[in-house]
């Protein structure tokens, strides 16, 4: 099977264990170079790979709200002693 050309947003935010969100953001800010066809963006695979050897765009993972609440759920129990 041939080596894919390019990714989909999906695909290259995998590889980039980020969210498609997060992907999306930074290709709208110019920092990784991608078409939109139709309604996909679509990521060339070469410079994309580049980009992650240089060690960008490293983002890491927003938490989401659910992880956030539970995250600061863990603290209180933790600042109040209650354990379980």
């Amino acid at each position: 099977m041939p080596t894919p050309t390019a990714y989909t947003a999906n695909e290259a935010a995998d590889r980039a264990d980020a969210s498609n969100r997060q992907l999306i953001r930074y290709i709208n800010l110019g920092y990784i170079k991608a078409q939109k066809i139709d309604k996909m963006w679509v990521v060339e695979r070469q410079e994309f790979e580049k980009c992650l050897e240089a060690g960008q765009p490293r983002v890491p993972r927003e938490e989401s709200p659910r992880e956030i609440a539970k995250r600061m759920m863990r603290e209180q129990r933790a600042s109040l002693g209650i354990t379980a």
